[in-house]
């Protein structure tokens, strides 16, 4: 049995880099013709919530999620990964509850994400986690989950 413990904001800026690093590749398309690691590792760090799985003391899944659109209520994704060697431990699902969870706390309606058209493992994650494919252009597909559990406040 693998000790997974799970975390919210534990990461600092060095910790989401080399995360980043070390599931480079594994994005499709890799993550690194897209963006500048080290800035999007700061990104993360300053602008979003993160949804972290850690191994001892290395970060070994991370999602990342905008929950500041407090007018409309919409948080969105903007990473999801696991590191290569922790994959089929059900991380990824395990971290999206958590930000699922997290976004009904704060009374956000909606969760959002873009994932490549190509991406078929991620997008088969995300609809077995409930969310819904709003649009699909050329190069990405739109998704959202709505997170209102019907309960009457």
């Amino acid at each position: 049995m693998i000790n997974i413990e799970y975390k919210i904001q534990k990461s600092n800026v060095e910790d989401i880099y080399n995360h980043l690093i070390d599931i480079d590749t594994d994005i499709i398309p890799k993550l690194s013709s897209s963006v500048n690691l080290q800035e999007f590792s700061k990104k993360i760090f300053n602008n979003t919530i993160r949804f972290e799985a850690w191994h001892f003391d290395k970060l070994i899944g991370l999602i990342s999620v905008y929950y500041n659109n407090i007018n409309e209520r919409i948080g969105f994704i903007n990473h999801v990964g696991v590191s290569e060697q922790y994959r089929g431990l059900s991380i990824s699902s395990i971290l999206l509850d958590n930000s699922i969870e997290y976004g009904r706390d704060k009374d956000f309606q909606t969760l959002k994400l873009d994932v490549a058209v190509e991406a078929n493992i991620a997008k088969e994650l995300y609809i077995k986690n409930g969310f819904e494919i709003e649009k699909i252009n050329k190069t990405t597909v739109k998704m959202y989950k709505k997170l209102d559990n019907g309960d009457i406040k």
